[in-house]
């Protein structure tokens, strides 16, 4: 990346896999949300690639672990309900997060800090959709805007709707059909200037 150019954060983005990226154990047909993006790198969370899905009992069981605490569920908010966990990338990978949108002003909100999360979604049922996260994906300086410039991802806007959609697997093929990227669009691996 170049010094002088202006820097355009991806906070907020949605990054699409391109069809072409075959060579990582974690990306391959990933959906990745960009949370955090500066000149020092980027920090975004994998958004299809579910791990598990827990109920009550083992909801309550993951909190008492992180805080080493009782931790009480409000039986009201908690009844039936089961939450998705996503593994959102290899770094950090015993970090919880959660990704939500609020029942008042349907924003999307991640919560670095689970102690919030359960506050608004276990305390004061504030949460509609949202799913755990485990892990994070990284990248250092300039390293983000190299890879997206060589085409190994596309940049959308997040699509509450999709992001939360039942079937997760299903994400990144619904994003490239509506980007129209099919592998007949990819020749070669690179890209260049005529």
């Amino acid at each position: 990346m170049k010094k002088n150019s202006k820097f355009n954060s991806l906070i907020g983005k949605i990054l699409i896999a391109s069809p072409n990226l075959k060579d990582s154990k974690f990306f391959e047909r990933s959906v990745i949300y960009i949370f955090m993006h500066n000149e020092n790198g980027a920090f975004g969370v994998i958004l299809n690639q579910k791990i598990d899905e827990v109920g009550n009992n083992q909801l309550s069981t993951i909190f008492n672990q992180i805080y080493n605490k009782k931790v009480l569920l409000n039986p009201k908010v908690m009844k039936n309900k089961s939450i998705p966990v996503m593994l959102g990338g290899p770094v950090n990978t015993q970090f919880y997060m959660a990704l939500s949108t609020s029942k008042i002003n349907k924003c999307l909100t991640l919560y670095l800090n689970i102690k919030v999360f359960i506050d608004d979604y276990l305390e004061k049922d504030n949460i509609s959709n949202c799913f755990l996260i485990k892990g994070m994906s990284a990248w250092e300086a300039g390293q983000i805007e190299e890879e997206i410039q060589c085409n190994e991802w596309f940049v959308k806007d997040p699509d509450v709707k999709t992001i939360f959609s039942k079937q997760p697997e299903k994400k990144w093929s619904e994003h490239v059909k509506e980007l129209g990227l099919t592998k007949g669009l990819f020749i070669a691996s690179y890209t260049g200037n005529a």
